[in-house]
């Protein structure tokens, strides 16, 4: 079986497949609380969890994008080996969300970004360094100021990374010196608090 979690993501999932788009970001957020609150837990269920958000960001209906991204930055925080396997697959996902046209998905994009970069290891990193580059430019000048602030801080992470170093079995995750984000933080801030940043920019 899939032990106590599997109980949690299944109507996740399920709700996520639905054709009523009201509830994918419900779904997606919820996804990402999951995620988070699960830290260790979820390590079975990474490459699943990858699979999945994978595929519905791919879904051009599907309407919770910009919570789907911040449940990828929450999975590279509790399972950061797991994730590595997957990382072809979803930073160019993440670097599409950068040039969408929903500005909360931007922003969740750079924020993701930002995560990755700073949750991995230079070693690990160093071959996206350009994919990355380019996906955090994309919203440098976005006309939305949350979405420049995070690209800033999406940059400046990338910066660090050392260009085209050969893999190493050893430190495949970056040594934590911060706390982890909580679900209070800004990478889980409601829709509403995300609307109200906009009106102030």
């Amino acid at each position: 079986g899939e032990g106590p979690l599997g109980a949690f993501l299944k109507p996740i999932f399920a709700g996520m497949d639905s054709g009523d788009n009201a509830m994918h970001p419900g779904c997606a957020l919820a996804l990402a609380h999951v995620i988070y609150n699960a830290s260790g837990k979820a390590e079975p269920h990474c490459d699943k969890l990858a699979k999945r958000i994978g595929q519905a960001l791919d879904r051009s209906q599907f309407a919770g994008k910009s919570n789907l991204l911040i449940a990828v930055a929450n999975l590279v925080e509790v399972c950061p080996v797991g994730v590595i396997q997957h990382l072809p697959s979803l930073i160019p996902r993440l670097s599409a969300a950068a040039s969408g046209s929903d500005w909360t998905a931007r922003k969740s994009s750079m924020e993701a970004i930002e995560t990755v970069c700073s949750r991995l290891s230079g070693d690990v990193l160093g071959e996206f360094k350009a994919t990355l580059t380019e996906a955090a430019e994309k919203c440098k000048y976005d006309k939305m100021k949350p979405a420049r602030d995070a690209s800033s801080l999406a940059l400046a992470a990338i910066a660090k990374i050392p260009a085209g170093l050969p893999v190493e079995s050893s430190s495949l995750v970056a040594t934590q010196d911060a706390e982890p984000p909580t679900a209070e933080s800004d990478t889980a801030q409601p829709q509403q608090e995300l609307e109200q940043d906009a009106a102030a920019a």
